[in-house]
């Protein structure tokens, strides 16, 4: 039996599957999210990091590691990125080569991605394996292939509830959705919600669960998260949830 949908109904149907791949999908501001909250746990818990290396030296070596494959990994995505969004004509341009992109993940980030890749492998215990994580499902997630990222962020151990671990679980579920997997990813993100720890990722982690329940036909509880996040303080997380309600309606 066939059903008829009607332009408008159709019109509708069509913005929400762009909304959707636009929430499932790894753009530019989920790199700088990841760079935004590992600076800020290196800076906010520096005191007991401190400590922590100062008692753990083989953490403190594996940090020291972290600090010079990070170097040479933000550097090449500086170089791409540069040269996909070239500054304005006139603006200061930092000491950077752009390389524009050949669309292979391996060509372009070239043997960067290695020295992350060993410290996941060598201690994926270790808060460096996370942040190596992290780095690598950005690189895989931005090339379309959220299978690798999806192995990368579960390969760490992110059971503790600390503000990197909560990040790991916050990428994981966003890899799993790009992976088609919106079930599991749906229980990621409430692992997420569910940490106090990880409060400033709670409002993006209910949006991507209702864009999930959505994908999932589960439209009543898509629109049970996007009511709650529409009534947040936050006016552009607000207005994002509104936006989105008004599509799954």
């Amino acid at each position: 039996m066939s059903v008829k949908i009607d332009k408008q109904e159709a019109k509708k149907t069509d913005a929400l599957t762009t909304e959707l791949k636009k929430g499932f999908e790894w753009t530019r501001s989920h790199s700088q999210i990841v760079a935004i909250l590992i600076l800020s746990f290196l800076v906010i818990g520096g005191a007991t990091a401190a400590y922590t290396f100062s008692q753990d030296k083989k953490e403190a070596e594996l940090q020291s590691d972290f600090f010079v494959a990070e170097k040479a990994f933000l550097e090449k995505r500086a170089s791409l990125e540069m040269a996909e969004n070239p500054p304005p004509p006139g603006q200061e341009t930092p000491a950077i080569k752009p390389q524009k992109s050949t669309g292979d993940l391996g060509q372009d980030y070239g043997s960067t991605l290695q020295p992350l890749q060993s410290l996941l492998d060598k201690s994926p215990q270790s808060k460096a394996a996370k942040m190596s994580a992290l780095y690598l499902a950005e690189a895989h997630l931005s090339y379309k292939k959220p299978t690798e990222a999806v192995g990368f962020l579960k390969k760490v151990n992110s059971s503790s509830k600390d503000l990197l671990s909560g990040l790991v679980k916050y990428q994981l579920g966003t890899a799993l959705a790009d992976s088609q997997n919106c079930a599991e990813a749906v229980q990621t993100w409430a692992q997420v919600i569910a940490s106090k720890e990880s409060s400033f990722l709670h409002p993006q982690a209910k949006l991507k669960q209702a864009l999930c329940y959505e994908a999932m036909g589960d439209k009543a509880q898509a629109q049970k998260i996007l009511q709650e996040v529409s009534n947040l303080k936050d006016s552009q997380l607000a207005e994002t949830a509104t936006k989105y309600l008004r599509l799954v309606q």
